[in-house]
């Protein structure tokens, strides 16, 4: 997996998220290429993500969507409101607007 500055870029944009790693579950969608479970499994484990799961697709889908209803589609969470994240995307800080909602009242 591409790194920089002595880690994965996974990690960079998985950091995003570090306040919710201890409290909110992670549901990774992605294809068995290059050991990517296996690789995705460590990265979350040496993180410290706590709730984590992972569905692996057998083949491309046709975009965004399409990936995401088949990965929910695999999980064994349902109806519980998602936070939709693209890998390649760095957002330093993030908060999610469930938490904002709960400390304004």
């Amino acid at each position: 997996m591409l790194e920089a500055f002595d880690k994965p870029l996974f990690d960079y944009a998985l950091e995003s998220f570090k306040e919710q790693f201890e409290t909110e579950p992670f549901l990774f969608i992605c294809r068995e290429l290059q050991d990517t479970p296996a690789f995705i499994e460590e990265r979350c484990k040496l993180l410290g993500i706590i709730d984590f799961e992972i569905s692996v697709l057998d083949q491309p889908t046709d975009g965004q969507a399409e990936t995401v209803a088949l990965g929910l589609a695999m999980s064994k969470r349902s109806g519980d409101p998602i936070t939709i994240f693209n890998i390649d995307t760095f957002r330093s800080n993030f908060v999610d607007r469930q938490h904002l909602t709960q400390l304004l009242g």
